[in-house]
């Protein structure tokens, strides 16, 4: 069964890390990490504040009228915003990993705060994701946090190829593929007066998805989380237009999708560990 975990929020308190401590106690807890963020005020927060400011002013708002401009109603809330090195408010931040799937409710009963403090997170890449934000020498664990995020990362390609196939996506998949195979039989006829028009087509769709797909590739290395791309829709693309045009060895280009390779070698990954 696939890790699900979750993050908690709690404001600080008097009885907060004790409070945290006898949550963690719970049966369905298996493995926890947790965290005091007592922070300043940075540089990048006055950044984002007048980022969202920007934003209100563009969106517009109840009592807007009484700015002259942008510029100066952003002045002015700024001087009653914090300033770079104020003291931010204490935050304990908390992931665990549960035995079983339990409801965000359950979960905030357990930590005595509201839902809108606990967040889910569905898979191992997720808990990974959030297990790196905590800093390393100020962490309190039960486990070996560091090792699971070694372990996530080597296992990547499989977790992402699990992630992608579920029945909603093979469903969705099903259907494209019977749309595909209705619109090729429809342009059977117009193939023999223009035996490249339909190939041409699927090629071009198909090398669009390619392009999609590395981008997504590319952006989860930039931002070092996984961004869903579209696996083995241009390469069926690519397939399919090779093997209705005159040149049938064209259809070898659908190993151009990175998801195929990815596919592959992810079932090499997983068989190798399960022979360990």
């Amino acid at each position: 069964m696939a890790d699900t975990g979750f993050k908690i929020t709690i404001s600080d308190r008097q009885d907060a890390q004790a409070h945290i401590t006898n949550a963690l106690e719970n049966k369905h807890i298996l493995q926890w990490a947790y965290i005091c963020r007592d922070e300043n005020y940075t540089e990048r927060d006055i950044r984002a504040y007048r980022f969202d400011l920007q934003r209100n002013w563009a969106e517009g708002f109840l009592g807007q009228e009484k700015y002259a401009s942008m510029d100066e109603y952003i002045e002015a809330k700024l001087k009653d915003y914090h300033q770079v090195g104020d003291k931010k408010p204490i935050l304990w931040q908390v992931v665990f990993i549960a035995d079983q799937r339990i409801s965000t409710a359950e979960v905030a009963q357990w930590f005595g705060v509201t839902v809108n403090a606990v967040i889910t997170l569905s898979d191992s890449i997720r808990i990974a994701d959030e297990l790196k934000r905590i800093d390393e020498h100020e962490v309190k664990a039960n486990f070996d946090y560091n090792a699971y995020i070694a372990n996530v990362n080597k296992n990547m390609s499989w977790l992402m190829v699990k992630r992608s196939i579920n029945l909603a996506n093979i469903v969705t998949l099903g259907i494209f593929i019977f749309i595909v195979i209705v619109v090729v039989k429809l342009g059977i006829e117009q193939s023999k007066v223009h035996p490249w028009l339909m190939p041409s087509i699927l090629g071009a769709i198909g090398i669009l998805y390619l392009m999609i797909n590395l981008l997504a590739l590319r952006a989860s290395k930039k931002n070092n989380r996984h961004i869903s791309g579209i696996p083995f829709i241009g390469g069926i693309h690519l397939l399919i237009a090779g093997l209705i045009s005159p040149c049938k060895w064209l259809a070898l280009l659908c190993v151009l999708d990175y998801s195929v390779w990815s596919f592959i070698l992810a079932l090499r990954g997983k068989e190798g560990d399960d022979n360990e």
